[in-house]
């Protein structure tokens, strides 16, 4: 579980990391450069894409900040992913 519990915690601090240089380090932890990012509002392709992307969300609610306020939950070598 710990290898979860860091991928998690890492694409958390990614959406509050303001640094730029340490966001992009965060994002090429979580994602592969082929990675992909999808919601029902957002979309974004490879590393440059999804740290652009994360910018332009900061930007729009500038000082929010995401946090984890549990365990992480896995079951079946998955990880459900509810914000």
């Amino acid at each position: 579980m710990q290898t979860a519990t860091h991928l998690i915690d890492c694409y958390i601090a990614i959406w509050s990391e303001t640094d730029a240089e340490r966001r992009r380090e965060l994002v090429t932890e979580v994602w592969t450069e082929t990675g992909s990012y999808l919601d029902p509002v957002l979309e974004a392709k490879g590393h440059t894409a999804i740290d652009a992307m994360v910018q332009r969300a900061q930007e729009r609610f500038p000082g929010h900040r995401f946090r984890r306020t549990s365990d992480v939950d896995a079951h079946h070598g998955r990880v459900p992913l509810l914000l």
